[in-house]
């Protein structure tokens, strides 16, 4: 499975939000590839995991995006969002 794979079976409205966060994602910086681990789209940095993307099967419709490893210092846990901060439930217009 590839990522546009993984993609393309999600709902209309769930592909507009994947390939949005995925664009953002891929032009953020060169060095970042994508992947599929775990049945889901992965993207690294210099070959560390750094985030993923995980279609939310609820409404409204959602997708996660998530850091692999928090953004805390080593040795110290990052602060987690809460569940109500996690989600993108919209794209921006395009103008």
């Amino acid at each position: 499975m590839t990522v546009d794979d993984y993609i393309n079976q999600q709902t209309p409205d769930h592909q507009r939000i994947l390939r949005w966060l995925r664009q953002l994602i891929l032009t953020s910086d060169p060095a970042i590839r994508e992947t599929i681990r775990w049945n889901i789209p992965f993207y690294t940095y210099h070959k560390r995991h750094l985030y993923y993307l995980n279609v939310v099967r609820t409404e409204p419709v959602a997708v996660d995006l998530a850091f692999v490893h928090g953004t805390g210092r080593r040795g110290q846990s990052a602060r987690k969002p809460g569940p109500e901060n996690d989600k993108i439930t919209r794209v921006p217009d395009r103008k």
